[in-house]
């Protein structure tokens, strides 16, 4: 028999616990995290005051550290970017978000996890204020990718749905065709759960008459309004 055998068994349980123990801590760090992003947005909501920047600085090390953690988890690298969407204050001076430091967060999510729609969603939430101010890589091409991917991974997340519908119609005079018809399949997927959803998301867009064309729409009152038929 092989003396070795049982020390590698050893060595092999080992590693495995160290990884478990390494993703439950970072599941928790994150866990955290969100509560304590969630209580600083309901008091910026109710009181205008943002998250001050010493606490924000610790949200960014502990998001940074479950990163380390587990960078094979999609999760910690939205936690990154979450805490870097959140606006702080130094004293009496706000901070804007910092959106490039949450694309590259959430380009190592996508990295994790490509078969994730809501992965790709936030990467394209990311992506879309970088395009915005001329400074995503990659430029149209790079949205235009985001967007189609969260369009076809996330056929049934309704929540996913509202944010490739929403980046979708906002970007809409941009779009190549192909990209409108990913668009416009995730506009029929959300109207099958809820058409109240696209008409409001549209209406604010100023994109009504694209989605009004749509047949499963036009008996809505507010398409009916716009006189617009079926485009097929």
């Amino acid at each position: 028999m092989r003396t070795w055998l049982p020390w590698l068994i050893v060595v092999l349980l080992t590693t495995a616990s160290v990884v478990t123990i390494r993703h439950a801590l970072a599941d928790e760090t994150v866990s955290a995290i969100n509560g304590k992003l969630y209580e600083a947005g309901k008091v910026r909501v109710n009181t205008g005051v943002n998250i001050d920047d010493t606490i924000w600085q610790y949200l960014e090390a502990e998001a940074k550290f479950a990163a380390r953690l587990a960078p094979q988890n999609a999760q910690v690298w939205d936690a990154v970017a979450r805490v870097n969407y959140s606006p702080r204050s130094i004293g009496r001076t706000a901070v804007s978000p910092d959106y490039l430091a949450a694309y590259l967060a959430l380009r190592h999510a996508v990295v994790a996890q490509p078969s994730s729609g809501y992965v790709w969603s936030a990467f394209a939430y990311a992506s879309d204020h970088l395009y915005a101010q001329n400074q995503l890589p990659g430029g149209k091409a790079a949205l235009e990718q985001a967007l189609t991917r969260a369009a076809v991974l996330a056929a049934r997340e309704p929540h996913v749905l509202r944010r490739v519908v929403d980046l979708g119609l906002a970007n809409w005079p941009v779009l190549a065709d192909a990209t409108r018809q990913d668009v416009l399949r995730a506009v029929k997927h959300l109207v099958a759960r809820n058409a109240g959803d696209v008409l409001a998301i549209a209406h604010q867009r100023g994109a009504l008459p694209v989605v009004c064309a749509e047949p499963a729409l036009t008996r809505q009152q507010v398409c009916q309004a716009l006189a617009i038929s079926p485009s097929g």
